[in-house]
């Protein structure tokens, strides 16, 4: 077991929640926008793209929910630890640091997303 500051450890797990629902929030503005587009689109290729983007926000929003329940199981059982144990387990920062490579990829892929996205609206205005 290794002798952790665990507020440093739950303000990272906050923090990264806390972007992770301003990401959500971004991706269901998109959806949002996505409607009011396919009113508007006839082209089949148009609607193949607003098809694509339907679904991937879809699926970037299941994503979105589960490693931000990831992250708030991993904070409880860290806090657990310690009140418990007084110290956190090591295969518990191990987790820690495998969560964090799941939040940068997940943030990356919805920030490439989000671009693409936008590259796609300015083509329709």
């Amino acid at each position: 077991m290794v002798q952790t500051n665990i507020a440093n450890i739950a303000g990272e797990c906050t923090e990264w929640r806390k972007q992770l629902r301003q990401l959500r929030d971004k991706l269901n503005l998109c959806k949002e926008q996505l409607l009011e587009i396919v009113t508007e689109t006839h082209s089949r290729e148009s609607l193949a793209q607003v098809e694509h983007y339907h679904n991937q926000f879809h699926i970037q929003l299941i994503n979105v929910h589960d490693v931000k329940h990831s992250i708030k199981q991993h904070e409880q059982r860290m806090q657990f630890e310690k009140e418990q144990k007084g110290k956190i387990a090591i295969e518990s920062l191990a987790l820690h640091d495998e969560l964090f490579k799941q939040y940068q990829q997940l943030e990356e892929t919805l920030q490439q997303l989000l671009h693409d996205f936008g590259r796609f609206l300015r083509r329709k205005k």
